[in-house]
C-alpha cells in the first residue's frame, strides 16, 4: 500500500469543522449509560490523549493499562490523561503533562491536531477533553509503574473493524455488573468512556474514507 490509510491533514480540518457528538459516542455506550451531569453535580475537569503513531503503513492508537489501585476506573484500559491540576493553564497542558508523567511522552515531539467531543463519567463526576495528537518519531513509551501497568498500541484498521466490536460484561469498581460494547483486540478490551471517544473518532475516519 502507498502512503498512510488515512489523510492526517484531513483529519485536522474535519476536527477543527464536524464533530458527531454524542450520535456517535452513544454507539460504544453501556447500557442505560447517563450521558449529561446530575443537574446539581460539577464535574471535575480532566483530559486525555489520543495518541496516534506510525505504524508501517498504518497509524496505531497509544494506550495504557490502569494499575488495580482500587479507584472507580482501575484496571481499565484508557488514554494517557487525568484531572487537571492549577499549574495547567489550558486543558491541552493537562492532557500532555498527564501523558508525559504517565508513558513518558516528549511533548516536544507531539503534534496536536485538535479535539474531540467532551464525555462527562458519571462513576467518577470527570467531564473528559479529548486531544487528538500525532507522536512523530516517538515509538518508545515507558510506563509510570505505579499508575500504568504497560503501554499497548493498536492499529486503527482494527479499531475501525466491526469484527472486534462485542458486548461483554464488566465489573467497575464496587458497582453491578455492567453490560457493553467493547473493541476486543487479542487481550486486550476496550470499554467505557474510552471506548466512546474512539467510536467518534472512528466514525470521522470512516466518513473521510467514503468520501
Amino acid at each position: 500500500m502507498k502512503g498512510k490509510a488515512i489523510d492526517i491533514s484531513k483529519l485536522q480540518e474535519r476536527l477543527s469543522s464536524y464533530l458527531p457528538g454524542w450520535d456517535a459516542q452513544k454507539k460504544m455506550a453501556p447500557v442505560g449509560r447517563r450521558h449529561i451531569p446530575r443537574a446539581d453535580a460539577i464535574p471535575i475537569e480532566s483530559a486525555v490523549l489520543v495518541l496516534l503513531v506510525e505504524d508501517s503503513d498504518d497509524y496505531a492508537v497509544v494506550f495504557i493499562h490502569r494499575t488495580e489501585d482500587g479507584g472507580p476506573h482501575s484496571g481499565q484500559i484508557s488514554f494517557p490523561g487525568g484531572r487537571r491540576e492549577p499549574q495547567d493553564k489550558t486543558l491541552m497542558d493537562t492532557a500532555l503533562r498527564e501523558a508525559a508523567e504517565e508513558i513518558a511522552l516528549n511533548c516536544n515531539h507531539v503534534n496536536i491536531l485538535g479535539q474531540l467531543t467532551p464525555l462527562y463519567l458519571p462513576l467518577s463526576n470527570f467531564m473528559i477533553y479529548p486531544f487528538v495528537a500525532l507522536a512523530d518519531g516517538c515509538d518508545d513509551f515507558y510506563p509510570q509503574p505505579e499508575e500504568v501497568q504497560k503501554v499497548i498500541k493498536i492499529r486503527l484498521s482494527c479499531l475501525m473493524n466491526d469484527d472486534y466490536k462485542h458486548f461483554e460484561v464488566f465489573q467497575a469498581s464496587n458497582e453491578a455488573p455492567i453490560e457493553a460494547p467493547a473493541f476486543c483486540v487479542g487481550e486486550t478490551k476496550i470499554w467505557g468512556a474510552t471506548a466512546m471517544i474512539l467510536s467518534e473518532l472512528c466514525e470521522m475516519l470512516s466518513s473521510m474514507n467514503d468520501e
